[in-house]
């Protein structure tokens, strides 16, 4: 079962692309060229319900916030977490999404406390997003749908949120290494 749902949903509002990943699909080397013509609407279909348990919840929620511990006060450690500790199943009921949030609002503690000091007023919108996720959240019951539908929480769908979270990758990403493997570039 792959857990990769909720909470990708809901930080894809922040658009959470990690600059240690740095990949992108091309798929002009294969000579064929896409083209797109349709005019009809775009609608959004809603993800399917999801049938984890509780217990299988929880395991990815412990798993996650394992790996953010784990980094610690390490800034280029979490970056590098920020895809697998966002990653959980869809949640099926108020209790997991009040799990998912707490992941959530981990996950923003840290990279707040990691960040570089250029970056003091992107840690204090994290820190005021995760708060207000938490706010949220509570208000809105943990009802699933809160979490995964659209727009998404308001907590973490404002713009300025997502411009400190980008900020905060950027001015980690200047001082990590470039993960092992990754191509280099020579002059």
């Amino acid at each position: 079962m792959t857990f990769r749902r909720p909470l990708a949903a809901a930080l894809a509002a922040l658009a959470l692309v990690s600059v240690v990943a740095g990949c992108s699909s091309d798929d002009s080397s294969s000579g064929a060229k896409k083209k797109t013509t349709s005019s009809a609407p775009t609608t959004t279909v809603p993800a399917p319900p999801t049938t984890v348990t509780d217990a299988q919840f929880e395991t990815a929620a412990a798993s996650s916030e394992a790996l953010i511990t784990t980094a610690g006060s390490d800034a280029c450690k979490l970056l590098a977490t920020f895809s697998d500790a966002s990653s959980l199943p869809s949640p099926a009921n108020p209790t997991q999404t009040e799990r998912g949030v707490q992941v959530v609002v981990k996950l923003f503690e840290a990279a707040a406390a990691t960040a570089p000091a250029a970056s003091a007023a992107d840690a204090a919108t994290l820190r005021t997003a995760a708060a207000n996720l938490q706010t949220e959240g509570a208000a809105k019951a943990w009802d699933p749908t809160w979490l995964t539908g659209q727009p998404g929480p308001a907590a973490i769908s404002d713009p300025t949120v997502a411009t400190a979270f980008r900020n905060y990758q950027t001015e980690v990403g200047k001082t990590c290494a470039p993960p092992a493997g990754a191509p280099t570039s020579t002059p």
